[in-house]
């Protein structure tokens, strides 16, 4: 879904750590987003594109219903429905949750290198060991992101 992809929303490790800190709830739009961006290819071709002229591209439910030609409450229920399946989908798969895990806890061990590096900075060593976590875990973001397109050995 242009315009609703986590890789336009996450780009970054910074980004990560404004969402993804211990004991913060993520805001229901960003919830959403991320729910159609891992499920939105389960949705029906009629609910993706209503989703996304509704949250993409910010049209009222009067501007979409005059252009699929139904009404406001039909698109009111399509969005509804489209929400329902994804929330659905996400307690059975919990994707969302995973990804939001796995952020949170390659943050950490960017930010436990950094300050290994900082702490050690005179066994070469150690420092090139730390640097290569920190390759790895640009990779893993890369990955995540949809960015790689096959992961080197």
């Amino acid at each position: 879904m242009t315009g609703l992809a986590t890789r336009d929303i996450f780009k970054r490790a910074d980004k990560r750590n404004n969402l993804t800190k211990q004991g913060e709830t993520m805001d229901r739009n960003s919830k959403f987003i991320m729910e159609c961006d891992f499920y939105g290819e389960l949705l029906t071709d009629r609910q993706r594109e209503v989703v996304e002229l509704y949250h993409g591209d910010n049209l009222t439910l009067a501007e979409i219903a005059e252009e699929f030609g139904i009404s406001r409450q039909g698109v009111h229920d399509t969005l509804k429905n489209a929400e329902m399946a994804l929330t659905e989908y996400e307690e059975k798969l919990r994707l969302v949750d995973k990804f939001r895990f796995t952020e949170k806890s390659m943050s950490d061990i960017e930010k436990i290198a950094g300050d290994i590096i900082k702490a050690r900075k005179d066994d070469k060593e150690l420092v090139l060991a730390m640097r290569k976590v920190l390759e790895s875990i640009d990779k893993l973001d890369e990955y995540w992101l949809g960015e790689a397109v096959a992961v080197k050995k």
